[in-house]
């Protein structure tokens, strides 16, 4: 059985939640410097950033998280929220677990009120399906391509 969890309701607890992300990051930092410094920032940033983690649980094994960023203070308040860290355990992707994350958190942005949100995939090949547009010649915190999606019609 699939289950997405946020970082607090993780059954498998907080501390598990964080060793998982520290061990994506070990693996990505060499990699991907956009997920390695997104991953950092909200590792660092403390619990509040944390509460926007999102895990893909199978059974009782985490096979992926995503985040969502709201409180970046060099972030401009039309830019947010910024849906980062997207990651699915190499032995499961081709099954869509990375569109199951996304759309969960693009969902919680919608709940929070958003009207818009940005991704920034990094390096990870991840390219989103329909109603994302390549933002152009837009500077982003981070290198690496960066999308934009109107949730108006957001489900």
């Amino acid at each position: 059985m699939l289950q997405v969890v946020n970082m607090n309701r993780n059954p498998l607890g907080k501390e598990a939640s964080e060793t998982y992300l520290n061990e994506i990051l070990k693996k990505q930092e060499r990699k991907q410097h956009s997920f390695a410094h997104s991953l950092k920032k909200a590792l660092s940033s403390g619990e509040k950033a944390l509460e926007n983690f999102y895990f893909l649980l199978k059974e009782d094994e985490m096979i992926g998280c995503c985040g969502m960023v709201i409180d970046e203070s060099a972030m401009d308040e039309q830019e947010k929220p910024w849906i980062t860290s997207l990651y699915v355990k190499e032995e499961h992707r081709g099954n869509n677990y990375g569109q199951l994350l996304l759309n969960h958190v693009v969902h919680k942005a919608k709940l929070l009120g958003y009207e818009s949100a940005y991704l920034e995939p990094g390096d990870t090949g991840f390219a989103p399906c329909k109603n994302w547009v390549k933002v152009n010649g837009k500077k982003n915190l981070v290198s690496g391509p960066l999308y934009y999606k109107n949730l108006e019609d957001q489900r």
